[in-house]
């Protein structure tokens, strides 16, 4: 499995916003040779990336500045998807809902992972929710999933939704891989 350039830069833009670079260093301290030097050069956006060093960088991150409570990634991903964002994909958000941010997760999903269907499979518009399903994956990974969570919830920001909650609902490690996300919100 692989990840975008645009996850690391957007991790790396949290980083510093929040701890300088001596913080972005004393991450990079905790991954190997190989991790950091990959890091610290230019990460571009258009490169594909292994998905180890994305979880060795989010088990950095929680080390170093997390105290292990995964809620810091779940923050880094809804960053993520403000930082992502940002080009002209920005009117879709603007004129959709959360529940047309729901319908094409998995192009959104396959913008930053090789590997993975994320699939709308429940949506119910009287009481907003949506289930949304993780599949076609050969392991899970709570980093994974909080970030993935946290992108989430602020997608359902950026179309207008208010205190929405994303919350894993069913992990599956027999036989299929998936994960079951159960995403609600209130209207403006």
């Amino acid at each position: 499995m692989r990840v975008k350039g645009t996850v690391f830069k957007s991790t790396i833009k949290f980083i510093k916003k929040h701890w300088g670079e001596t913080g972005f260093q004393k991450i990079l301290s905790n991954l190997t040779d190989e991790e950091s030097t990959l890091l610290s050069l230019t990460v571009s956006n258009a490169l594909w990336y292994p998905f180890e060093v994305y979880m060795n960088f989010s088990m950095a991150i929680l080390k170093e500045f997390g105290s292990g409570d995964l809620s810091l990634l779940r923050r880094i991903g809804g960053y993520s998807a403000l930082e992502g964002l940002k080009t002209g994909y920005k009117i879709l958000f603007r004129m959709g809902s959360p529940f047309f941010i729901a319908k094409i997760a998995q192009k959104a999903y396959s913008m930053y992972f090789d590997v993975g269907k994320l699939e709308l499979i429940e949506e119910n518009h009287d009481e907003k929710y949506v289930i949304l399903k993780l599949s076609e994956i050969s392991e899970i990974h709570d980093f994974h999933l909080e970030r993935i969570s946290g992108w989430i919830e602020q997608t359902f920001v950026m179309t207008g939704g208010r205190n929405p909650n994303v919350e894993i609902i069913k992990k599956n490690n027999e036989g299929e891989n998936f994960v079951l996300f159960k995403g609600t919100w209130k209207d403006d």
